[in-house]
């Protein structure tokens, strides 16, 4: 077996190259979060999942940097795709909340972060998150002493026809005429 190379050996030294590359491509990004460049950072960690699909880590921190920019549904799609792979991961399952709630779901934000919890019962960081999404409906729900109809459409009623949307139905676009719907083709990969 002179000159011929172990397929396994090869494998597995060729695994562990890639692997080398994915780090440097997190560490890449790590840093250029840290120094507030999270467009580059965002770059990285695309790099990164370029040569490891699967790897939650890459999915939590690009959901991270796409919050910082503002990029609330990637942030959403990416944390999903992170608490898929990795359920009991917390700061996944934080920055999936937390995109939910920046879209405006409250109550699907405290369903993510309760389920969290379920799977995190020590994390305090989550409980905080709960603790401020709790709140912030608690504020929500105040009456006002404006009117609580606008364009002839109840509100309370309205939110409750595109919070039912969001449960993943897989309904087509065009049976409910919302945009959430398109949410899910674009998150399932």
């Amino acid at each position: 077996m002179r000159g011929k190379k172990d397929p396994d050996k090869e494998f597995t030294e060729l695994c562990d190259l890639e692997d080398v590359k994915v780090l440097k491509e997190k560490r890449k990004g790590n840093a250029e979060f840290k120094d507030e460049k999270y467009g580059s950072a965002l770059s990285s960690y695309t790099n990164g999942l370029c040569r490891s699909l699967y790897n939650y880590i890459l999915y939590g921190n690009r959901s991270l940097a796409h919050l910082k920019l503002g990029k609330n549904w990637e942030a959403m799609c990416d944390g999903f795709r992170c608490v898929v792979l990795k359920p009991d991961w917390p700061k996944g399952q934080y920055r999936y909340a937390e995109a939910w709630y920046n879209l405006g779901k409250l109550d699907k934000a405290i369903t993510v972060v309760q389920t969290a919890i379920t799977l995190n019962p020590k994390d305090q960081d989550l409980r905080n998150q709960e603790n401020r999404f709790i709140t912030e409906r608690k504020k929500r729900k105040r009456p006002s002493s404006k009117s609580r109809t606008t364009n002839g459409y109840d509100q309370k009623s309205a939110s409750c026809q595109t919070d039912s949307v969001y449960q993943f139905s897989g309904k087509d676009q065009s049976q409910t005429g919302n945009n959430a719907d398109r949410l899910v083709n674009i998150c399932v990969w």
